[in-house]
């Protein structure tokens, strides 16, 4: 009896303490939304996880150490773990609500979305490895000096992209100034979370002067990006108010002329 009946509180502080996360927490997303992230994200990081290993294998006329370098490069030194997260955070976006749903259409998200995902993909993945095939020359068998130097400016040149990238993205976020900050901030739940949390590093991502106010938690963290690159300035304030009323006064001025 004794055991069970701790069970029985250990579970009911647990729920409660679920509970009071999901009341305080000014942009949690409800459990439908949820579900449905997660039942969307599933294909594709199904899909993200075989492309990855697909790198690794062997390729027809190129060494196996050659494919495994490069696709090292780009994992490490590219952004592109940060455009599997635009992917992940775009398609839970849809989920939290419908106002959400239809603000992808009403806004010509689902035009401009694209254009922009594109000309990201095309700065950090595309010309990268146009640039290193380039290199490595058009004949079917390179010589071993062209591999050599494929190899050499392989993370060279897909740590160029990625400044390119980090100087582009902003410009390029201003498609999504539209939309409602609630769903917005919401969309980083669930599974755009995890993916944040296990691919994109903390200390490559812009972040507003607050943040070091804050706990820095992953969730500090990921939504003040956020709020910084995809919110304007006037819904940034509002985020600021909602999440951290403590540091409204101090820092809303500043956050206002960012």
């Amino acid at each position: 009896m004794p055991q069970t009946r701790a069970r029985e509180v250990r579970a009911f502080s647990v729920a409660s303490f679920a509970l009071q996360i999901m009341t305080t927490d000014p942009f949690a997303s409800s459990l439908a939304s949820l579900i449905l992230s997660w039942i969307f994200a599933i294909p594709m990081l199904a899909g993200a996880i075989g492309v990855v290993f697909s790198v690794f294998k062997k390729h027809e006329d190129v060494p196996w150490l050659f494919s495994a370098w490069m696709g090292l490069c780009f994992l490490i030194f590219g952004p592109i773990r940060y455009l599997f997260f635009l992917v992940t955070m775009a398609s839970s976006y849809i989920f939290q609500g419908w106002l959400a749903f239809l603000t992808v259409f009403a806004t010509g998200l689902f035009v401009t979305g694209p254009l922009a995902f594109g000309l990201l993909y095309a700065v950090g993945v595309g010309l990268p490895l146009l640039s290193v095939l380039w290199i490595l020359g058009c004949k079917r068998e390179p010589t071993r000096l062209r591999f050599c130097v494929s190899a050499i400016a392989a993370p060279i040149i897909a740590l160029l992209s990625s400044i390119l990238f980090s100087l582009i993205l902003p410009f390029l976020a201003i498609v999504t100034h539209g939309l409602p900050a609630d769903y917005v901030i919401r969309a980083t739940n669930g599974p755009a979370y995890y993916v944040f949390a296990c691919t994109v590093p903390r200390g490559l991502v812009a972040l507003p002067p607050y943040v070091s106010e804050t706990p820095q938690t992953t969730a500090d963290i990921l939504r003040s990006h956020v709020a910084l690159l995809y919110l304007s300035d006037e819904k940034h304030v509002y985020f600021l108010q909602a999440e951290y009323p403590n540091l409204y006064e101090e820092f809303k001025a500043r956050v206002s002329k960012l």
